[in-house]
This record gives structure tokens, C-alpha cells and sequence, in this order.
């Protein structure tokens, strides 16, 4: 009995080890994650600010700056997972160019 007892030990240890490469540090998860704080930030700044409701790109901002955050708490927790595309935009949000940039991306990818 104390085979099988550790056996499974030994099983739900592997698994365990096993389940957490599938979780916060899987890139997968890392952009829906990052997708996620995105939206609930759009969100979060239409609730606290509804006078702004037809202000797509304050919106859009609200949910760039949103997802930055997320990203710089997952990489304090797995510094090697950079992503250069999310380093390049905060760069420009500690420049002071990222509503600009913002501004910029929703202007081109909204075109009629």
C-alpha cells in the first residue's frame, strides 16, 4: 500500500509539474490573458466614464494601458517571456507617445 501511495504521489506530482507549463507561462495563455485585461479595462473605463462612451480611442487606450500592466506583472513573474511588440509599447507609453500611437493603429484599422 505505501507503494501505490507513493506512486500516486509520484503521478499527481508529474501532473501537477506538468499542468503549471500549461498556465501562466504558456504563450497561449499569456495573450488571452493579456486580450482579457484589454477588454475589462475598456470596460472598467466606459463604467467609470460614461460621458466618454462614443470615445473609441480613449476606450482603446484605456484597454492598451490595461493590457501593458497585466504584462509587466507576468513578466515579473517570468522575465525571459518578453514580447517585442508589448516592450515597443511601453517604450512609448513612458515616452508619451502611445496615445498618439493608439490614435494612429484605430485611425488606419477603422478606415471606411
Amino acid at each position: 500500500m505505501v507503494r501505490s501511495t507513493n506512486s500516486s504521489t509520484a503521478k499527481t506530482n508529474s501532473s501537477a509539474s506538468s499542468s503549471s507549463k500549461a498556465g501562466i507561462g504558456n504563450r497561449k495563455h499569456r495573450a488571452s490573458t493579456n486580450f482579457a485585461a484589454e477588454v475589462l479595462s475598456q470596460t472598467a473605463f466606459l463604467i467609470r466614464n460614461p460621458e466618454h462612451q462614443d470615445d473609441r480611442i480613449a476606450e482603446y487606450q484605456a484597454g492598451v494601458e490595461g493590457a501593458l500592466r497585466v504584462y509587466e506583472v507576468l513578466l515579473k513573474a517570468n522575465p525571459k517571456d518578453r514580447q517585442p511588440y508589448l516592450d515597443d509599447l511601453i517604450q512609448r507609453r513612458n515616452a508619451g507617445t502611445l496615445a498618439q500611437f493608439v490614435k494612429e493603429r484605430a485611425d488606419a484599422a477603422c478606415k471606411n
